[in-house]
């Protein structure tokens, strides 16, 4: 078992995180982040004393970082970080049986904030990854959600003080998927989802939205946390 090391101050468990009610509730959970040295949990905080959920890939990239194998920061070997991680993803969406309930959480940072241009070499490769989880049919009973954390901004000044570079900066991606057969069955929350995609949203909706789907209980829609749910 790797040793997570208090180094910050905050500490994660204070945080409303869904990793530990949904492993109470009898979920598979997987956690992954391909920076190390800046990731959600860990840049400013302590990260975990334990490990959080029950697939989880720091202790790999940890290891990786310090390894002769890593080229130019972003490889190991002849794969890109991303491509280690979703072919992981993969691996915990398709290896446990059909009925098995599951929650996947990654992060790419991979040379993202200082270039603002290297995201699109990442399209071909994403793309191979969501045909692949299409191919297995995880998306027809997993509702997919993709999304940035943030806008551009560290890097290119220039660009982010035109019109455009404030728009990117302050309205990052966003996007949600949903079997046919789940929205099919819920007609409103559905409706309600493509309404809300028109209104501001924040990352606290989201987390309602994480929250609410947790405790959903087909086919009677139960009312959302805090109203806030998208």
């Amino acid at each position: 078992m790797y040793e997570f090391k208090q180094s910050a101050q905050i500490s994660i468990p204070k945080l409303a995180l869904p990793f530990q009610d949904l492993q109470q509730d009898g979920w598979q959970t997987l956690y992954a982040e391909d920076l190390s040295y800046g990731n959600c949990f860990n840049y400013r905080l302590n990260g975990f004393l334990r490990q959080p959920t029950h697939h989880y890939m720091r202790p790999f990239f940890l290891h990786s970082d310090k390894s002769p194998n890593v080229i130019t920061g972003h490889c190991y070997w002849d794969k890109r970080w991303s491509s280690v991680l979703w072919r992981y993803g993969l691996q915990f969406l398709t290896r446990y049986p059909k009925n098995t309930r599951k929650f996947h959480f990654a992060k790419i940072g991979e040379g993202q904030h200082e270039d603002l241009n290297y995201l699109k070499q990442l399209d071909e490769s994403f793309l191979g990854h969501l045909k692949a989880i299409n191919n297995a049919g995880a998306l027809n009973r997993s509702i997919l959600i993709v999304f940035g954390d943030h806008g551009f901004r560290t890097g290119s000044p220039k660009f982010r003080a035109t019109q455009q570079g404030k728009l990117e900066e302050r309205l990052p991606f966003f996007s949600v998927s949903a079997p046919e057969g789940w929205r099919q069955a819920h007609p409103k929350a559905w409706a309600n989802l493509r309404a809300n995609a028109e209104g501001l949203t924040s990352h606290f909706d989201l987390h309602a939205t994480v929250r609410h789907l947790h405790k959903w209980r087909a086919p009677i829609d139960i009312a959302p946390p805090l109203n806030r749910s998208i």
